[in-house]
């Protein structure tokens, strides 16, 4: 019984406490800042992952901790993306504007607009689904009738 309830408090916490996004942003390694996650996504040609939490939302904060900070993701972030973390609240394109946290929006660089979308909390599996789902995105924003890239 007592374990019983101390899981139940551990989860209730969970779903409370929830981290700042200055804390998950330094967890992560992202950008905090909206101009230069895209710049610097412009600059690699990478896809840009801005991530939009809530405070005291434990979804977002296991979003951070469960997903984005697994190392297979983090790893694969890293090399190939440029990841932003921004809180609920802060000045952002109004294309991200959202009312359900944790809001995670894949950005292509070259149009600056939200390619793919996906809200509330992803797990690993889900995630890695989502990243090749955007890829495969923007892949097809690029391509001619015949197959050849354009630009």
């Amino acid at each position: 019984m007592l374990r019983r309830y101390l899981g139940l408090l551990v989860t209730t916490t969970l779903l409370i406490w929830g981290m700042s996004a200055d804390v998950a942003a330094q967890k992560t390694g992202a950008f905090r800042d909206y101009n230069k996650a895209l710049q610097t996504a412009r600059h690699k040609n990478s896809l840009l992952i801005a991530v939009i939490v809530k405070k005291e939302c434990g979804w977002c904060e296991r979003l951070i901790e469960h997903t984005l900070s697994e190392p297979d993701i983090a790893d694969k972030i890293r090399k190939n993306y440029v990841l932003l973390i921004m809180e609920e609240g802060e000045k952002y394109p109004s294309m991200l504007n959202e009312e359900f946290f944790p809001a995670t929006f894949f950005i292509d660089p070259k149009s600056g607009q939200s390619i793919y979308e996906n809200i509330g909390y992803v797990n690993k599996r889900d995630f890695l689904k989502d990243m090749q789902s955007a890829e495969e995105i923007r892949k097809s924003l690029y391509e001619t009738e015949n197959g050849a890239a354009t630009r």
